[in-house]
């Protein structure tokens, strides 16, 4: 659902809508995307990868399904494949519910569609890390093994992604063409003012080193260090020891930290803590009055949001480490246990996630980041992946926080405690309950969670 709000919110911004959530939700459900733009810019595209060897045979379907809930997976093909390498008696048909997505209610539907729909059966669709725990583990859901796919085609994907597409049996069962690194986007000239270097070396030693200084001077000098919790939890949440339920219910170290110090940086006014979407969290990011000196961004937010939605010159943002590694979004492929296309479905998500000069092709037409260390790595050392709007090679960034992101396997439960733990530590944050209450509040919803399930 990302990209499908960059588009929304920079148009909301630039005039002056004050509802920038609300809007965004209707335009997505209305079907608006947010890679419309660049899509439109893309070249015509004359070298694929060749995958014209394959052809349906006699016991295989004439349509390829591709479901999801945006548009996104689609434009990717488009770019990444040729239709015409396809097998001239096989059909490609995207499906798409948008509302599904919106609502929360994909996930489920995905497994439904995948369990009754045999004789117009999914052959592949579009998950995401958030809930994809439920289509990994199902059986319904194919390992990749199974369509073709080998530790070679996998050797040069970033470890994290194959991690989160991965069961709880080892089996691989996910991939993406993309991958969402986390940075720290932050204001250049607030950067010369306070310290007199806006340099991302320098700026990323300030935060890993001496975080709490840094948030101070900022402070003296009338700015927040950045502007909400809910950013900063996932980098921490996703670099924890423990999981969730080891031996129980478990709150690892790291998110009592965590909470304490959001609490401290709440009391200090080192943070403005405005909800993610909502008026002034997006308005930190547009107005060039803003006081906030940082966000926690991946590179869809680097990229796509923050360009379309600042309102001063460019130069006056920069990307650097963020303190710990983390990863926000990204969108992965499964295959049906029902496709009666296995073979092709193989063949496709190899030829959109597994050659390098595709998905470096991708990367500079649509600015997202591909799934593949050593093509961005290649351009993290072109020149042509210069960013004016942000004065660097945004790509030297991003090539070294993809490496660094933890290899976590998905969790049961996994989001929703992440998500129900942030909001019950709120009260703490805000200084109004103590943490051993809001620990109580956070047991008591997931026991209700664990019963209703």
């Amino acid at each position: 659902m990302k990209k499908t709000i960059i588009i929304v919110l920079a148009a909301a911004l630039f005039t002056g809508c004050a509802d920038y959530a609300e809007n965004a939700v209707n335009a997505v459900a209305g079907g608006v995307s947010g890679n419309n733009i660049l899509i439109d810019e893309i070249e015509d595209v004359t070298t694929f990868p060749d995958i014209s060897a394959v052809s349906a045979v006699s016991d295989e379907g004439k349509v390829l399904r591709i479901f999801s809930y945006n548009n996104e997976f689609e434009q990717a093909f488009n770019l990444l494949i040729d239709r015409d390498d396809l097998p001239e008696d096989v059909t490609v048909e995207f499906v798409s519910d948008i509302d599904a997505h919106v609502s929360g209610e994909y996930a489920e539907m995905v497994i439904q569609m995948l369990a009754e729909d045999t004789e117009n059966p999914i052959d592949i669709f579009v998950t995401e890390p958030d809930y994809m725990y439920t289509h990994v583990n199902s059986d319904l859901v194919l390992p990749l093994s199974e369509v073709g796919f080998s530790e070679l085609d996998t050797a040069d994907m970033y470890p994290y992604t194959l991690a989160l597409g991965t069961n709880e049996n080892g089996v691989l069962k996910a991939v993406s063409w993309q991958a969402e690194p986390g940075v720290f986007a932050y204001r250049r000239d607030i950067a010369l003012e306070v310290f007199g270097d806006d340099s991302p070396d320098f700026v990323a030693a300030l935060l890993a080193e001496n975080y709490e200084e840094t948030a101070e001077a900022l402070r003296q000098a009338g700015y927040c260090i950045t502007v909400s919790t809910q950013e900063t939890f996932r980098t921490y949440e996703q670099n924890r020891t423990t999981k969730w339920f080891e031996n129980g219910l478990t709150v690892d170290n790291l998110l009592v930290q965590w909470a304490e110090d959001m609490r401290r940086d709440a009391e200090n006014g080192y943070i403005s803590d405005y909800p993610m979407w909502t008026d002034e969290w997006c308005e930190g990011f547009a107005s060039l009055e803003s006081t906030i000196f940082g966000y926690y961004f991946p590179v869809w937010a680097c990229e796509g949001l923050l360009p379309q939605c600042w309102q001063g010159d460019a130069g006056m943002w920069g990307v650097c480490q963020s303190p710990r590694p983390y990863y926000w979004g990204g969108a992965f492929l499964c295959v049906s246990a029902n496709t009666d296309n296995a073979g092709l479905c193989g063949q496709v998500l190899r030829a959109v996630t597994c050659d390098p000069a595709a998905l470096e092709r991708y990367s500079a037409q649509t600015e997202n980041y591909g799934n593949s260390v050593s093509t961005m790595e290649n351009a993290a050392a072109n020149d042509e992946f210069y960013s004016e709007f942000f004065g660097q090679n945004t790509y030297q960034v991003y090539t070294k926080a993809a490496l660094n992101v933890p290899c976590r396997q998905l969790e049961e439960y996994g989001t929703a405690c992440g998500d129900l733990f942030s909001s019950c530590m709120s009260d703490y944050i805000s200084g109004y309950f103590d943490y051993e209450y809001c620990v109580q509040r956070f047991e008591q919803a997931v026991d209700e969670l664990s019963a209703e399930n």
